[in-house]
């Protein structure tokens, strides 16, 4: 069963991700709205983790995506200094896996 999410106002959830559509943060927020069962959803691209945080802290979004971690680096820098000293909560975690057949 899918959850309607309305705001009193009648205005949809917002959501928040680092990049631009398409990007993983993007998929990835499609995967959380799916795992969730939440419908009537706006996807907003901030591409910036500064971006999503500062949203979050303003009230412009109800949930922020951002990486944390990827194969290539680890540790996304720029996503552990924008939640450095905020007052966020971690509150859903996943990963995102694909594969490539070998060609």
């Amino acid at each position: 069963m899918k959850k309607k999410f309305r705001y009193r106002n009648g205005g949809s959830m917002k959501i928040g991700y680092q990049g631009i559509e398409g990007s993983y943060s993007h998929q990835a927020s499609l995967k959380f709205i799916k795992n969730l069962k939440y419908e009537d959803v706006q996807l907003v691209p901030l591409i910036t983790s500064q971006n999503v945080v500062d949203s979050l802290r303003k009230n412009k979004i109800t949930y922020g995506i951002m990486a944390i971690q990827n194969n290539t680096t680890g540790t996304v820098e720029e996503t552990r200094e924008a939640i450095m000293n905020q007052d966020i909560k971690l509150y859903y975690r996943f990963n995102i896996v694909y594969i490539k057949r070998k060609m």
